[in-house]
C-alpha cells in the first residue's frame, strides 16, 4: 500500500472518486486473498491426513473433517479481514492527501537526520552503516512492522529449544512399577507436541523470510534513485549492498532483543506440571542471537545485489 501511493494521485487526476480509489485497491488485494485461500485450502486438504493419521488415537485412524461450505467461508472469512485491516486505513490515507503529493509521493526524508548522522559518525560508523542507518528511519513503520513477524519465529524457536531439553530430561527419567505402557504412550504423545512445536516455529520464520524479502524488496526500490546518485558519486556497488542490508538489520536486532525475552516469557508459562523445569542454555541464546542476523542478511542481500548491478545512467532518469 505504501507504494501505490502514487497510483491512488494518478486514478484521482484522470477523475476517479475516493470511493472508485478504495474500491480499486479492495480487489486488487481481495484478488489475491482470494488465489491465497483456494491454494491454502487445497495444501491443507493435503496435509490434514497425514496429521491426522499422526495423532494418538485408540479409536482407529482419525477422518480430516469435510471440506464444508461453512470451513470454507470460515477461511475467506479470515483472508477478507486480513486485507481489510491492511488495505482500507493505508487507502483512506491516500486518498486524503492531495493528488499533487500523492504524485510526487516517494521515501519520506529521515526524521533528524543530521543528529543520526553525526551519532553514528561520532561512534566510528563506516559511511555504509551511516546510510543504511539513515535510510531505515525514513520508514519506521515498516521497519516495526517487519521485526514483528520475526519476533514471533525467533520467540517459538526458544520455546522449541527449551521444550527439546524438557522432553529430553523425560524420557530418561525412570518409569515408575506399572506404569511402562502408560509413559510410552505419554512418550509418543510429547514427541508429537515436539514435531508441532518445532513446526510452527519453521512455519513463523518462513513467514517472516518471506515478510523480509518483499520489504527488503520496496526498500530496494525506494533506494534506487539515492543510491545511483552515491554511485555517481563514487560509491562502489559493495558500499551501496552494505548500507541496504544495515537498513534492514534493524528490524533483525529488534527481534532477537525482543524475541528471546518473549520465548523465555511462553516457556515460563508452559512449563511445570508434567514437563521438567529445565533452563535454555545460555550458548543456545548467544548462537541463535547470532545465526538470526546472518540468516536474515544473506536474505536481503540477494535484492540489494539486484539493485547493485543496475546501471546507474537509466535510474537517475526522470520519469
Amino acid at each position: 500500500m505504501a507504494a501505490q501511493v502514487r497510483q491512488v494521485g494518478t486514478l484521482k487526476a484522470v477523475g476517479v472518486t475516493p470511493r472508485q480509489v478504495v474500491l480499486v485497491l479492495l480487489v486488487e488485494h481481495l484478488a489475491i486473498a482470494a488465489g491465497a485461500t483456494a491454494v491454502g485450502l487445497g495444501i491443507g486438504r493435503l496435509l490434514a491426513p497425514r496429521v491426522a493419521a499422526a495423532s494418538v488415537t485408540v479409536l482407529g485412524s482419525p477422518e480430516p473433517p469435510p471440506l464444508s461450505w461453512a470451513r470454507v467461508a470460515t477461511v475467506a472469512a479470515v483472508a477478507v479481514a486480513v486485507v481489510l485491516l491492511g488495505t482500507v486505513r493505508p487507502a483512506l490515507r491516500g486518498i486524503r492527501q492531495s493528488t499533487l503529493r500523492s504524485l510526487l509521493a516517494g521515501a519520506r526524508p529521515p526524521r533528524r537526520p543530521g543528529r543520526l548522522a553525526r551519532l553514528a559518525a561520532g561512534v566510528g560508523v563506516p559511511l555504509p552503516g551511516v546510510l543504511g542507518l539513515r535510510s531505515a528511519w525514513r520508514r519506521p513503520g515498516r521497519l516495526l512492522g517487519n521485526a514483528a513477524g520475526l519476533t514471533l519465529g525467533v520467540a517459538m524457536i526458544v520455546v522449541a529449544l527449551a521444550l527439546r531439553d524438557s522432553l529430553d530430561l523425560l524420557e530418561v527419567a525412570p518409569s515408575e512399577p506399572g506404569h511402562a505402557a502408560s509413559d510410552a504412550a505419554v512418550a509418543v504423545l510429547y514427541d508429537q507436541v515436539r514435531a508441532v512445536i518445532f513446526a510452527t516455529a519453521a512455519l513463523l520464520l518462513v513467514l517472516g523470510t518471506v515478510n523480509a524479502c518483499v520489504v527488503a524488496a520496496f526498500a530496494a526500490r525506494d533506494a534506487a534513485r539515492n543510491h545511483a546518485v552515491l554511485r555517481a558519486v563514487g560509491a562502489t556497488p559493495r558500499q551501496t549492498v552494505a548500507a541496504l542490508i544495515v537498513s534492514q538489520l534493524g528490524a533483525c536486532a529488534i527481534a532477537v532483543a525482543a524475541g528471546i525475552p518473549l520465548g523465555l516469557g511462553l516457556w515460563g508459562l508452559m512449563e511445570g506440571g508434567d514437563l521438567p523445569r529445565v533452563h535454555v542454555p545460555a550458548t543456545s541464546l548467544l548462537l541463535l542471537g547470532a545465526a538470526v542476523p546472518v540468516a536474515f542478511a544473506a536474505v536481503v542481500s540477494v535484492p540489494a545485489w539486484l539493485l547493485a548491478r543496475r546501471p546507474v545512467a537509466p535510474t537517475l532518469a526522470y520519469e
